[in-house]
């Protein structure tokens, strides 16, 4: 009897939340099917199946938190079973006319683009995920489109019979209205993250305000000339990093056991992106030795890998510093979580356009508010200054982005 265990899934990772369980009891699998997904608080990974075999026993359920080397299904070999194999084969062959192959129904559900916490909401109200209609981008189902779906009258082309109506509507009508979600998984890890940050780091937040108005000109004028686009983000990024060379204290991590302050050999930006599940942080790395274009490829990819929930463990490893853009989505100044053991987070809000004082005369320039919160155990409040303001300079000044680029 082959014994599933939960495995090393990288750097820092001990424990996992059964996100989804994609077999059952009895059903047979090959090698690399996937039979689980665990959830952590960097990805969601699916977990498959080293042999060929029966389903024996499952050991877990959907949200249970499992630990490192902890079994969670056995699995018995093709050559152990060959005659309960068999047996099921024949079986399955004889309810073909009844019932959908499992298998054939997780194809289908692998093709489903869905996230992890939309698909477990579909379970909980038992509709069948593969045959809700999605919305979302590149027709990603939603957490509205599962709750759409309930809505919706039944109509009487789908119902077998006048009984089966019947049940249906009671069935929908007599359903609990949830008032509350689960915290687990993703969510439950982020607060564990928060808190263990706010409770080990004495935050404090400086706030700026940095004009942008040559940047926002030069951004416009190298995108009609090369036809290229270049966001913001990448822009952010790379003055970020060379303001760390100059203030490398931001770049450091505190050892208290070893009551060290270790600086970090190269600059690798963290950038805070929104995903349905929650929170989560893709890497940049090496950012020093990449031009602001390579910067901007890199920051699509990810971003778009972390709001699929695709990312790789490498990609979600190794992070320095940690960036937020919530300037898109609006907000005016915020108190930013540090990413621990980072030492600093640099919050960029939205770009206004204000009168200010410029010569003496009144004008209308583009403003971009920024937070920065640091740990005080390992900087000052001058160091903090001084960062910000470097990062405000080769922003609102970017001849001097470019000179200062090796």
């Amino acid at each position: 009897m082959f014994e599933m265990k939960l495995t090393d899934l990288g750097e820092g990772i001990h424990e996992g939340t059964v996100d989804t369980l994609y077999v059952g009891v009895g059903d047979v699998v090959t090698v690399d099917q996937p039979v689980i997904a665990v959830q952590t608080d960097k990805v969601t990974a699916d977990l498959p199946s080293p042999v060929a075999g029966t389903i024996k026993d499952i050991v877990v359920s959907e949200g249970d938190v499992v630990s490192l080397g902890e079994v969670m299904v056995k699995i018995a070999s093709q050559n152990q079973e060959q005659e309960t194999l068999t047996t099921k084969t024949t079986e399955k062959a004889t309810a073909e006319s009844q019932t959908e192959l499992p298998a054939t129904r997780l194809f289908r559900l692998q093709n489903v683009k869905a996230a992890p916490f939309t698909r477990k909401l579909a379970r909980t109200y038992g509709i069948a995920i593969e045959t809700v209609t999605g919305t979302g981008k590149n027709n990603r189902i939603t957490i509205e489109d599962i709750r759409r779906h309930i809505e919706q009258p039944t109509r009487p082309e789908d119902e077998v019979t006048a009984t089966t109506a019947i049940e249906e509507t009671t069935l929908r009508e007599s359903a609990p209205v949830r008032t509350s979600i689960p915290y687990k998984g993703r969510r439950k890890q982020i607060g564990a993250k928060m808190t263990q940050s706010v409770k080990a780091i004495p935050h404090v937040t400086h706030f700026e305000r940095i004009d942008v108005t040559e940047l926002l000109s030069l951004k416009e004028s190298y995108s009609h000339q090369s036809g290229a686009s270049l966001s913001l983000s990448a822009v952010f990024i790379k003055a970020i990093a060379i303001s760390l060379h100059d203030f490398p204290i931001f770049n450091s991590k505190l050892d208290e056991e070893r009551g060290e302050i270790v600086f970090q050999d190269t600059v690798n930006i963290g950038m805070a992106t929104h995903a349905e599940e929650g929170l989560i942080v893709p890497v940049v790395k090496d950012v020093d030795a990449l031009s602001i274009q390579e910067i901007h490829n890199q920051f699509k990819q990810l971003t778009k890998k972390a709001q699929t929930n695709t990312c790789e463990l490498k990609d979600l490893q190794g992070g320095t510093f940690t960036m937020s853009n919530v300037g898109p989505i609006g907000g005016v100044y915020a108190t930013p979580i540090i990413n621990y053991p980072e030492t600093g987070i640099l919050s960029f809000h939205k770009i206004e356009d204000t009168p200010v004082v410029r010569d003496k005369e009144i004008v209308i320039r583009s403003l971009l508010n920024v937070s920065f919160s640091f740990d005080h155990r390992v900087a000052d409040g001058f160091h903090a200054v001084s960062f910000t303001n470097r990062v405000k300079e080769l922003l609102e000044h970017p001849m001097h982005l470019l000179v200062a680029l090796k």
